[in-house]
């Protein structure tokens, strides 16, 4: 074997360094991510670089209601901003819930106070829609009776309390004694848990579904039925005989057969909804069928 000496050996690696560099992958700056709030502000269309976010604030004390927040700033362009900040100052809160909202009231019923039930803003201020109240002022209320009731450390009160509470701050708002009365004969309703069963009648395309959709939303019932999807569902899912195309569209020799054909389908979608109304008149449970 050829022996090299330690001298010729690093002149024969410095040659191959000059005629053959090595090969290095270019450094590459990782990139850095930057979050909303530290970027720069751009400019607008004027020219103006525009204001950059104000840091969140706590969601506790912003929709505490307790204060109101901060004004937005006035941008600069005369009418144009001030009418901006004006319609940005209407617009509702999207949060809607409140620093109240944590404690709970718990209200007893009887005469022994044996069962209570815990107060809900949003039960009641849908209770006062049904006395014909409109549904911010409704929500204004129950926010207010809450704020009243934990103010004053009143964490456990009777219904009649409650009521003479409420009955006290609709009074100051201008709904007198007529709202009240509604307000107690919905209260008794609901506390006998008499059967309410709504039926909303007509022909197609008449507003059946739009009224019982704002209906129920106005009574809070949750539970809508709609006797054309129960049709559907009996000619689709079962050996019922019905056809796809409606009683109206047909074509018969005389109003006797269509009004007998008709009777005969009303006669197969009652024995669909026959569970519903069971259930309704066993469980107290509210219904609407369209």
């Amino acid at each position: 074997p050829i022996l090299q000496s330690k001298e010729e050996e690093e002149t024969d690696a410095h040659d191959a360094t000059r005629h053959h560099p090595p090969t290095t992958a270019p450094s590459v700056e990782p990139r850095r991510s930057i979050h909303p709030r530290h970027a720069l502000p751009r400019p607008d269309r004027s020219g103006r670089r525009r204001a950059l976010l104000p840091p969140m604030q706590d969601q506790a004390g912003a929709a505490s209601g307790s204060g109101d927040p901060d004004p937005p700033p006035e941008h600069a362009g005369g009418e144009g901003g001030s009418s901006s900040a004006a319609a940005a100052a209407r617009l509702p809160s999207r949060n809607a819930s409140s620093k109240y909202d944590f404690v709970k009231v718990k209200v007893w019923l009887g005469e022994n106070a044996d069962h209570y039930y815990v107060l809900s803003r949003f039960l009641l201020s849908r209770m006062l829609t049904v006395t014909k109240i409109p549904n911010h002022v409704a929500i204004k209320i129950a926010l207010e009776l809450k704020k009243l009731l934990v103010d004053n450390s009143l964490l456990d009160v009777s219904q009649s309390d409650l009521e003479a509470n409420l009955f006290k701050l609709m009074e100051k708002r201008g709904y007198g004694e007529d709202y009240i009365n509604r307000y107690k004969m919905m209260t008794r309703f609901h506390h006998q848990r008499v059967p309410l069963v709504i039926l909303v009648c007509g022909t197609a395309c008449t507003g059946k579904s739009t009224i019982a959709t704002q209906l129920a939303q106005r009574l809070n019932l949750p539970n809508v039925l709609q006797t054309d999807m129960v049709y559907e569902l009996l000619r689709t899912s079962t050996d019922a005989p019905l056809t796809s195309v409606p009683v109206w569209a047909r074509d018969f020799n005389s109003p006797e057969e269509l009004i007998t054909e008709f009777c005969r389908e009303c006669r197969v979608v009652r024995k669909g909804l026959a569970g519903d109304l069971k259930k309704a008149m066993k469980d107290g449970k509210p219904i609407i069928i369209e």
